[in-house]
């Protein structure tokens, strides 16, 4: 499923570094590109919006596509994140997008380098009528451990992380319906202390 041939996004030199991304959409129009060696994972729960069709235009492109009811985004999340086999996954919600087509790149070059657990950086909202109007800049650079002690974490939409401390570590607690999130992240940095580390970058643009 994941291809090795070269690009010209992605460096020669990082070809053979897998990378993960998991994409929880309802609207797959706001996906821009795809990228070879990026394995493209959906999980969708059972919407009726025409979703599904749009998705079957690009299925030779896609790794693994689940349809059906869940109990949650949390829940649809580790379903997605079961099902990967790179060596990183993020996660890339519904209505938000890339903020530029370098991101992937960058990030790829990044890790390859520091060989780290995680990388998190910025992103930004936007008006929903207007995608060119931002509203609020989400900037982790100051961003320190300590700091979860008083609910400051780092972009969670910016935030990519090795898979296979999912199995060590845990996946993302479905007991909780809107804090899972900070809830995991707190469990891997602040109280497991792994190796994340910031990229300044502006990974994500959310609505």
């Amino acid at each position: 499923r994941l291809t090795t041939h070269p690009t010209n996004i992605i460096p020669r030199d990082v070809i053979a570094f897998l990378f993960t991304i998991l994409h929880i959409l309802f609207r797959f129009y706001f996906i821009k590109f795809f990228i070879d060696n990026i394995e493209y994972i959906i999980i969708d729960g059972d919407s009726t919006d025409g979703t599904m069709g749009i998705v079957g235009e690009y299925s030779g492109r896609i790794a693994h596509v689940v349809s059906e009811k869940d109990n949650g985004i949390y829940e649809a999340m580790n379903k997605g994140i079961k099902l990967a086999t790179g060596d990183y996954v993020g996660i890339l919600n519904s209505d938000d997008f890339f903020s530029s087509d370098d991101v992937v790149s960058k990030m790829v070059a990044f890790l390859n380098e520091n060989r780290c657990d995680a990388v998190y950086g910025d992103v930004h909202y936007v008006a929903c009528e207007n995608v060119a109007k931002m509203t609020r800049y989400y900037s982790s650079r100051q961003f320190r451990r300590w700091m979860m002690r008083f609910g400051f974490m780092p972009a969670h939409p910016s935030f990519y992380v090795r898979s296979d401390l999912f199995k060590k570590l845990g996946y993302y607690s479905t007991d909780y319906k809107i804090a899972a999130d900070f809830e995991l992240i707190l469990r891997y940095i602040f109280v497991n202390s792994i190796d994340a580390r910031y990229l300044p970058l502006d990974f994500v643009t959310m609505r």
